[in-house]
């Protein structure tokens, strides 16, 4: 059931309107709210969430996330 998150600075450091960071926390929780769902769901739990926060703001780096679950 563990859980390995990687993820490059884009997704952190994503910014919304307010010129506010996505940051450790956002991100800490749009994984632990997925529970014990596959990886592909994290991943999409977390890539939904991200794109929630950023809204129409433009990325200015990449944006890369791998999950990946121990069964």
């Amino acid at each position: 059931g563990d859980v390995l998150v990687a993820f490059s600075d884009g997704v952190i450091e994503a910014t919304n309107g307010a010129d506010e960071f996505f940051g450790d926390e956002r991100l800490t929780h749009a994984v632990r709210s997925a529970g014990g769902r596959s990886a592909k769901a994290i991943g999409e739990n977390v890539r939904d969430a991200l794109s929630a926060f950023v809204g129409d703001t433009r990325p200015y780096d990449d944006i890369s996330i791998v999950v990946v679950r121990r069964t």
